[in-house]
């Protein structure tokens, strides 16, 4: 493993070396899976609290209840990433993506609330150390992500990358991921800047913290650390440089998970 991997994506804490594999057959179920996926709404960085809520659409008790109850007080973020992810509707009704959470569960747990107060412990540790069980499905249904999978596909090929490096692969192989999950556009000072990308010229501006999304750079990749799919967690705005921000992906990713995107995606295997 990888020193950068032997990182919380929690400061202060050690994640374990074990190897967490996600296997085949539930990335396929979450591929094949209907949900409407949306642009990401993530402004909060543990997987828990996304994919807890489906667990509490299952349970007995009301979802407003339980979400506060057991994921985090701020419900409403839990929800819209949720949605985000494509596992619950906009009444909080389950999907065929959020269903495979379920049913995951229901395999190690007798009711859904039982799952989600496993799901809820031991929040400050690295997910998949803290949530073996739930690994698998964890990483499938971040793997799936439409947004996500350009970025796995890229780094499976051409990583570890810098993100100014990342942004110029992606301008190259899925412009639309770079213009539309990485670039903070409104900030960069140019009119075409994935045309730019496309050239042979570096502009200044992509060495600049505030020409990338916070909610990418920081949420996300918090979240894509937290389920074994990239090394290292994002940082806040405050203290991210891009050029010291590497994205690579994680020993914990599994082979399985990684062919999968590449196939469908398009990429190189390493």
């Amino acid at each position: 493993m990888s020193v950068s991997d032997q990182a919380s994506c929690i400061p202060g804490q050690q994640s374990s070396t074990d190897q967490c594999s996600a296997g085949g057959p539930v990335v396929d179920r979450m591929a094949a899976a209907t949900g409407e996926i949306r642009p990401y709404h993530f402004r909060l960085t543990h997987p828990k609290n996304y994919l807890g809520v489906p667990l509490a659409a299952a349970a007995d008790a009301p979802t407003e209840i339980l979400v506060p109850q057991h994921l985090v007080k701020m419900a409403g973020e839990a929800a819209f990433g949720a949605q985000d992810l494509g596992l619950v509707t906009s009444h909080n009704a389950l999907t065929e993506r959020g269903q495979i959470i379920v049913d995951e569960a229901a395999t190690h747990y007798s009711t859904p609330e039982d799952a989600l107060i496993s799901l809820s412990e031991n929040a400050r540790s690295r997910f998949i150390n803290a949530n073996p069980v739930f690994a698998d499905v964890a990483q499938a249904v971040f793997a799936t992500y439409h947004p996500v999978e350009p970025i796995i596909a890229v780094l499976a090929g051409r990583g570890p990358l810098a993100l100014p490096q990342l942004a110029v692969a992606l301008a190259d192989a899925h412009p639309e991921t770079l213009s539309e999950t990485l670039l903070s556009l409104d900030r960069i000072p140019d009119e075409s800047p994935v045309k730019t990308l496309q050239s042979s010229e570096r502009p200044s501006w992509l060495s600049e913290t505030d020409s990338y999304h916070s909610l990418s750079t920081y949420q996300l990749k918090s979240l894509l650390c937290h389920v074994g799919i990239l090394t290292t967690p994002g940082a806040d705005s405050t203290h991210h440089d891009p050029s010291t921000d590497i994205w690579a992906l994680s020993p914990h990713l599994s082979t399985a998970v990684r062919d999968r995107i590449v196939d469908d995606v398009g990429g190189d295997r390493q």
